[in-house]
């Protein structure tokens, strides 16, 4: 394999690291929110018009699309 092709690959990595890392960033975020609210994941959905299911998936680091964010 070229060396060229194996620097794509280590930054494609450090790419996914970071969205991920961030993802999961996010989450603590979302989560903490919520605790301090005293609020229910499925509350936080209501209140955000977004289904609890998402709520779950971006405190566990899932999701972080910016569309869903937008109403938690």
């Amino acid at each position: 394999m070229s060396s060229c092709l194996l620097k794509k690959r280590g930054r494609m990595k450090n790419v996914i690291d970071k969205e991920r890392d961030l993802g999961l960033r996010i989450g603590v975020i979302v989560r903490r929110y919520r605790e301090h609210q005293d609020m229910t994941q499925a509350e936080l959905a209501k209140n955000s018009n977004v289904t609890q299911a998402e709520v779950s998936y971006i405190e566990r680091g899932k999701r972080s699309h910016l569309k869903t964010l937008d109403g938690v």
